[in-house]
């Protein structure tokens, strides 16, 4: 199984992640992803994670008050 997960700009992660985290690589965004759902859920997570740049990504609207993005097409979706 492969998590597909936006590779965001510095600006964007500091809004999704915990204490205004921002990550260097794509690979280092990868290795939280998975140590976050390891804490999480207390099992081994081993699948494979991989971002996507914003040229590969659907365009993504970055709600602040969830800690997510979301794909912008999404009729239900609204900026916050």
């Amino acid at each position: 199984m492969t998590l597909v997960i936006p590779w965001l700009a510095a600006a964007d992660q500091e809004m999704i992640f915990p204490n205004n985290q921002t990550f260097e690589t794509p690979e280092a965004q990868e290795q939280f992803v998975r140590a976050w759902a390891r804490k999480r859920t207390g099992m081994p997570c081993d699948f494979k994670a991989r971002c996507l740049s914003c040229c590969c990504a659907p365009p993504a609207v970055t709600a602040v008050r969830t800690r997510s993005a979301v794909p912008a097409n999404n009729a239900g979706v609204r900026a916050w």
